[in-house]
C-alpha cells in the first residue's frame, strides 16, 4: 500500500513539474491549467498525509498485529466475495424468473415462483441448525450497509455530474454528514425491497412450517389455506 501512494505521489507530482515547465516563460496560466494545477496541489497534499499515516501505522504494534492477521483478512475477503456473488446471482435468477413468468400488465409480480435462488436454497437448509439463518441475514444486512458506506465514501457526494461534498473521516462538512445520513437511510429502505427480490421465500414466510399428509414442509405459496393459519395459531 505504501508503495502504490509513493508511485501515485511521484505521478502527480511529475504532472506538476511538466505544467510549471510550460509557463517557465512567465505566460500567465490558461483557466483549464489553473484548475488543473489546483487539482494536483490538492492530490499532493493528500498523498503527503496519507504516506505519513500510512508509515507511522506499519510502526505501530496496531500495523505489526494487521501484518500478523493478513492470511486471515485474505479469507475473509475471499468469503465477503462469495456472499457478493450469491447475492448478485439471487437478484439475476429472480428477475429472470419474473421475466419468462410474467409481464409488464401485472407489474412483474410472480404469482408462483419458479426459479429457486440460491439464498433461498442456503437459508432453507440453514433453518434447520437454530439460529443460524438469522445470523446469515444479519450479516448479510450489515454487509451491505458497509458496503453502502464504503462506496459513498469512496466516490463523494454528488448532484448528477457536480461534486457536492467528500466523505473524509473528522474532515467532512456538517452538510454532506447530514446528506450521508440521508442516502443512507433510502439506502436501507431499499433493501426491504432488494431483499423480497433475492430472498423471496424465506422474506415473506421466513422459518414457518406447515404438516401435510403427516410431512413437515417449509411454508410457501403451495402450501393449503387451512394448513398455514393452522400453523399460524399454533405459533401463536
Amino acid at each position: 500500500e505504501l508503495e502504490n501512494l509513493r508511485e501515485r505521489q511521484l505521478m502527480s507530482r511529475e504532472k506538476e513539474r511538466q505544467l510549471l515547465a510550460k509557463y517557465a516563460d512567465g505566460r500567465p496560466m490558461v483557466p483549464a491549467d489553473k484548475k488543473l494545477m489546483k487539482t494536483l496541489k490538492k492530490h499532493n497534499d493528500r498523498y503527503d498525509e496519507l504516506t505519513c499515516l500510512v508509515e507511522r501505522e506499519q510502526q505501530s504494534w496496531c500495523g505489526k498485529v494487521r501484518l500478523i492477521l493478513r492470511p486471515f483478512t485474505i479469507v475473509l475477503g475471499i468469503a465477503l466475495s462469495l456472499l457478493s456473488l450469491a447475492f448478485i446471482s439471487s437478484i439475476t435468477v429472480n428477475l429472470v424468473d419474473r421475466y419468462v413468468h410474467s409481464n409488464y400488465t401485472i407489474g412483474y409480480i410472480l404469482p408462483k415462483i419458479h426459479y429457486t435462488t440460491p439464498f433461498n436454497l442456503i437459508l432453507g437448509h440453514a433453518q434447520t441448525v437454530f439460529p443460524m439463518d438469522y445470523i446469515i441475514i444479519l450479516v448479510l444486512v450489515f454487509y451491505i450497509a458497509a458496503c453502502t458506506v464504503n462506496g459513498i465514501r469512496r466516490i463523494g457526494i454528488w448532484f448528477l455530474w457536480v461534486k457536492m461534498f467528500e466523505v473524509v473521516p473528522r474532515r467532512t462538512m456538517p452538510q454532506g454528514l447530514l446528506l450521508l445520513s440521508a442516502l443512507f437511510c433510502m439506502a436501507m429502505v431499499a433493501l426491504n425491497s432488494l431483499m423480497l427480490i433475492c430472498i423471496p421465500t424465506y422474506t415473506t414466510y421466513g422459518s414457518q412450517r406447515y404438516v401435510l399428509n403427516g410431512t413437515v414442509t417449509p411454508c410457501d405459496n403451495k402450501a393449503p389455506e387451512g394448513k398455514r393459519q393452522l400453523q399460524l395459531k399454533n405459533k401463536r
